[in-house]
């Protein structure tokens, strides 16, 4: 968001982006990005839920008709 306002205000203004900052605030925001979404993956496999979630097709239920089906 801060890039787009950034860039934002500067073509508002008539002014030019200011790059060089926006590239400090990329690399930051990155970082930032891979560690809030690698915080609850981690917690989630150290659990132990997290390889469940791996798992590509359910385990079947007893009466052989699939879970999420409507009929």
């Amino acid at each position: 968001m801060v890039i787009v306002e950034s860039t934002a205000s500067a073509w508002y203004f008539g002014r030019e982006v200011e790059v060089h900052l926006l590239e400090d605030v990329g690399h930051v925001l990155t970082w930032a990005n891979l560690r809030h979404a690698g915080a609850p993956a981690a917690d989630l496999v150290l659990r132990g839920i997290g390889t469940e979630l791996l798992v590509l097709s359910p385990n079947p239920s007893p009466s052989g008709s699939r879970p999420w089906s409507a009929c």
